[in-house]
């Protein structure tokens, strides 16, 4: 590790400035910022909860604030305001599923949660009621921001965010036809579910599910399918009303539209009073259903890692559901290399491939296993070709540098100090210690770097794997 220090005319312009680097005819470049700037002297701590629930809607904080030198800034002026703002509900279990109701709009807004004086501790308790959130359509992020004025006129600012669930339970529907366009008479079924705002399922809600139709709306009036007026104008009719109970695993709705036009799926959760939904057009030239036109997903095997990280020597086990007859390619890759493949014969029930991790599959590597039945197959209905991939994280301990640093609590202004710095890894290392004004780095939020996330982040992958099975007739 080399280190260049590059004097700096303390008259010199501000702006962007730019840092040129050439090792061997290599050209190195970094952008260093050059600012006036004055150091703020005050450190403000915000205590708000990450998430708040449905079962407690009050905003519920603290505001902390010291001056750098250790001081509570006793009795200083203070704001704190919050920037609501309607976001969607995503869940890793659920892709695909819509959250939300095109209907309930919910306007970006600024509230105010508190104006007074810091106590003679620098310290203000915070508590709000959020009715504003009630009729949200789902989730509200809070970026909420304090500040806090010297008597001089200096002030410091500080953010944080919460995420606001006004619901206890969100109800889920999952659109199983393309472009929104479905055909008439045709059979489809919708997955609705109802899960906490963790994104766990919750059995035994019962939902309401109410199908409208309006004959009116024509393809000119497509970009207006958030019209509030929707359900209750004189030409839109209720098709049908059902009830049905939510379950562990998602319920189906079993969808035949009889009649052409615009149409609107709503669903309710009775409890929560959560409400989701989702627009489609029925015609004659619709799409199919997936389970017919061939569902994008259809071909796509489910891989299993028998560990979630592995280091270099280490046996990785992929494991996949297969039938009794056919063959299953691996391929592993990283980035655009590809780096091991093999056959093996299906073996029913399970098929298993094992490969032994090395140091060139660093920070991490894709498995890609294609499984292949023969042509006319006929023991199942699944896709002659499927196909998985996976990526497999890989960490090399020695890589990870156990550093300590002993210093003094505290130092004094033209005073000597002595640090100390040890590490337990038996290897040669080197180092930087930095020094800097608590006050600079407040101004932007600075937080410390990690070299080593840096370094060794996930890869890409940019192998591309093609073939014309899905054109083959069974």
């Amino acid at each position: 590790m080399f280190n260049f220090s590059l004097p700096l005319d303390p008259n010199a312009e501000t702006g962007e400035w730019q840092a040129q680097l050439v090792i061997g005819g290599k050209k190195f470049v970094k952008t260093l910022k050059v600012e006036a700037v004055k150091p703020v002297r005050l450190k403000t701590e915000l205590t708000f909860p990450e998430k708040i629930f449905a079962s407690d809607l009050n905003i519920t904080g603290q505001v902390k604030t010291r001056f750098l030198f250790g001081q509570p800034a006793a009795n200083l002026n203070y704001k704190v305001d919050a920037h609501l703002q309607s976001i969607p509900l995503k869940l890793k279990d659920w892709i695909g599923f819509t959250f939300q109701s095109p209907f309930n709009k919910f306007a970006p807004r600024d509230i105010s949660l508190k104006t007074g004086r810091l106590d003679s501790n620098g310290i203000a308790s915070i508590k709000r009621q959020l009715t504003e959130v009630t009729k949200a359509p789902g989730p509200v992020l809070a970026r909420i921001k304090s500040r806090v004025n010297e008597e001089g006129g200096d002030f410091q600012e500080q953010t944080t965010f919460s995420t606001i669930y006004p619901y206890p339970h969100f109800v889920g529907v999952k659109g199983t036809f393309r472009y929104n366009r479905i055909r008439v008479n045709e059979a489809y079924k919708l997955p609705v579910v109802v899960v906490d705002p963790e994104g766990n399922a919750v059995p035994n809600q019962r939902i309401r599910v109410r199908l409208y139709l309006n004959k009116q709306w024509w393809w000119w009036h497509y970009d207006n399918r958030d019209r509030k007026d929707f359900t209750s104008s004189n030409t839109t009719y209720l098709v049908s009303e059902s009830v049905q109970t939510s379950g562990n695993e998602p319920v189906e709705y079993a969808l035949k539209p009889e009649d052409y036009g615009q149409h609107f799926l709503e669903i309710t959760d009775l409890k929560s009073g959560h409400t989701t939904g989702l627009f489609f057009y029925v015609s004659d030239w619709g799409a199919r259903p997936d389970q017919e036109a061939g569902d994008p997903t259809a071909n796509q095997l489910e891989l299993e890692l028998d560990r979630e990280k592995y280091e270099p020597g280490d046996l990785v086990t992929v494991t996949f559901e297969s039938p009794a007859e056919g063959m299953a390619w691996l391929s592993v890759e990283q980035n655009t290399k590809v780096l091991l493949t093999e056959w093996k014969p299906l073996q029913g029930g399970h098929t298993a491939f094992t490969f032994e991790v090395t140091p060139e599959m660093l920070p991490n590597c894709y498995v890609s296993i294609s499984m292949i039945q023969p042509h006319g197959h006929s023991e199942n209905d699944l896709p002659i070709r499927m196909i998985g991939i996976k990526p497999v994280f890989i960490e090399e301990p020695e890589s990870h540098l156990d550093l300590r640093l002993d210093s003094p609590d505290k130092l004094a202004p033209g005073e000597d100090f002595t640090m100390r710095l040890t590490s337990h890894a038996d290897q040669p290392a080197s180092y930087t210690v930095a020094i800097v004004d608590e006050g600079l780095l407040s101004l932007t939020g600075f937080e410390t770097p990690q070299p080593w996330q840096h370094y060794f982040k996930r890869l890409l992958l940019a192998v591309k794997t093609t073939d014309n099975l899905d054109e083959v007739l069974g």
